[in-house]
Order: C-alpha cells, then structure tokens, then sequence
C-alpha cells in the first residue's frame, strides 16, 4: 500500500497544503488521480481526521506552524497545541490532557464507566500507527455539568510528546 502524507495547513501564514508520495513528490491532484482519493475527507475543525478506503494506509501530519504533541512511541502526530482544552485531567495510569480533536487515533467501542466525575460512555482510542493505547473519547456524558466533554478526547501524559517549537 502507498503510505501518503497529508498536511492541513490551518492557519493562513504557513505555507499551503502540500501532499507527498513517499516515492516520489507529486501535486494534491495527481496524487488524487492516481490512487483515487476522493474518499479522502477531513472531519471537524481545524486539526481534521482523516479517512480511508480500499486498504490504502494515511497519516495525517499536522502543519510545522504550531506546537503539536505526538506518540511517545511512534512520533504520529496527535493534536495540535490549539485543541487543546484543559490540562486537569486524570487518566487511568497519572495525567491526561483534553483535547478539542486529534488526528492519526482509532476509536474502540464504547461502553459505560464510572469516572471521577460520574458515569460516562467512552470509547478507548489508540494510535493508529502503533496502535498503544492513549486514553479514550468521551461518547456522552449523562451530567448535564460533564456534558461539555462529549465528542472530546483524553490522552494521557505518559503516552505523548511535545513537538515542534516548545523551545
């Protein structure tokens, strides 16, 4: 399978959107031609998810402009600095931060837990490229005080690094 590099450039002083093959450099729509892309999509906001069909293997990176925070075990990038809502959270294993949206993560199924702020349907989320487990989604939130998370994503500390320019 191809591996493509697909960058979403969000905000407007970096550079513009630039997709490479790994075999060789080719323009978004060249690459769209030849290996069919056009089930390639971004979801949400400005970080986006990306989307595959016919057993073709994408990562997502996340434009050189903002602080981002990658896989510890891999260096997938995961979220970008921007999305990123809260660091008081606790994850199973110490720290966790809240994020807005992330890129490069595939979500189990979900099921209930009783967390520290009530009872929560979440989904364990994974790196897609490695796929170590690095917290979960939250589905929903059955307390109207908690309902403000649902649809956001928890990675713990111990399973991410900060990349790019946190000098």
């Amino acid at each position: 399978p191809y591996h493509v590099m697909v960058v979403f450039v969000t905000n407007e002083s970096c550079s513009g959107r630039k997709v490479n093959n790994t075999e060789t450099d080719q323009s978004w729509w060249e690459l769209q031609e030849r290996l069919d892309l056009s089930l390639l999509h971004r979801e949400g906001g400005g970080s986006g998810m990306v989307r595959v069909s016919k057993g073709k293997t994408f990562q997502a990176y996340l434009d050189n402009c903002h602080r981002r925070y990658s896989c510890l075990y891999c260096r997938a990038h995961l979220a970008n600095h921007d999305e990123l809502i809260s660091k008081s959270f606790q994850g199973s294993q110490g720290r966790a931060y809240l994020f807005n949206s992330v890129v490069n993560v595939g979500c189990g199924p979900a099921e209930e837990r009783v967390l520290l702020t009530g009872l929560h349907a979440v989904a364990d989320i994974y790196c897609e490229s490695c796929k170590t487990t690095l917290g979960w989604k939250y589905e929903q939130a059955y307390e109207n005080s908690q309902k403000y998370k649902e649809g956001k994503f928890i990675i713990e500390v111990n399973h991410m690094i900060k990349d790019n320019g946190w000098d």
